[in-house]
């Protein structure tokens, strides 16, 4: 981790009083938003909340966003794969395509969160226990298969936790077996959002993100992963050069 100067320490404390605002200006309106259907409630939830996110990043911490490969996002649903390092990768993904909502895959802790716990719930993510392999793979499984019927698309981190931004990861199979048993697309997206966001402190920098072309889902969920993982790693070794 970098050593943070000062201004670093001030711009990210400021960022953060920003947040905690921005989260306590949705509680007046959490109750309105539970009366809107969800198909309606979904999408517009999580393109403000990502957007505004982003600009708030830009402001105070001088953080800004490049996007590299629009033209492959699929014109379907699709299973999203990406690496994992803060954070951040949560938000950018919220908007990436407006016209189909994004759910993620996510442990069930996070729902506890105040006000942002509750705002998840009403959003159709998947939520799932991870101290039980087996039930988190049947949830996975059946709420994943329900997601994609209803047009979303789903944001899975198939390493499964934060890895630090230049270490690899070891991918775990779940969403490549949803994918090879629904028969859906999985577009995967690099990163180096780690580069910025490190913990508490906030970096200014470009946060380039790539998305590679869509992997029709065929073979086994071996095969895909590993396809997947190489044109991950392909990429985050192209924002090193």
């Amino acid at each position: 981790m970098n050593q943070p100067s000062i201004v670093t320490v001030l711009r990210s404390a400021v960022f953060y009083f920003v947040m905690v605002a921005w989260i306590l200006a949705w509680l007046p309106f959490i109750p309105i938003l539970c009366l809107l259907p969800v198909e309606r409630r979904h999408p517009l939830m999580t393109a403000v909340w990502g957007k505004v996110i982003l600009v708030i990043l830009r402001c105070c911490c001088g953080i800004k966003l490049h996007i590299e490969g629009q033209e492959h996002i699929s014109p379907t649903s699709c299973i999203i794969m990406s690496n994992h390092q803060s954070a951040l990768e949560t938000q950018i993904y919220m908007h990436f395509s407006p016209q189909r909502p994004v759910c993620t895959l996510m442990k069930q802790e996070i729902l506890w969160i105040p006000v942002v716990g509750w705002m998840l719930r009403m959003t159709r993510n998947i939520a799932i226990n991870r101290a039980n392999r087996r039930q988190a793979m049947q949830e996975l499984m059946q709420q994943g298969q329900q997601r994609l019927e209803e047009g979303l698309n789903i944001l899975v981190f198939p390493g499964g936790t934060r890895t630090a931004y230049g270490k690899k990861e070891r991918y775990l199979s779940g969403g490549f077996r949803l994918a090879e048993l629904s028969g859906t697309p999985i577009q995967p997206i690099a990163h180096n959002a780690g580069a910025c966001w490190q913990g508490f402190f906030k970096y200014p920098g470009v946060v380039r993100v790539r998305i590679c072309p869509c992997i029709a889902p065929l073979g086994n969920s071996n095969e895909l992963r590993a396809l997947v993982q190489q044109h991950i790693e392909s990429a985050q070794n192209k924002f090193a050069e």
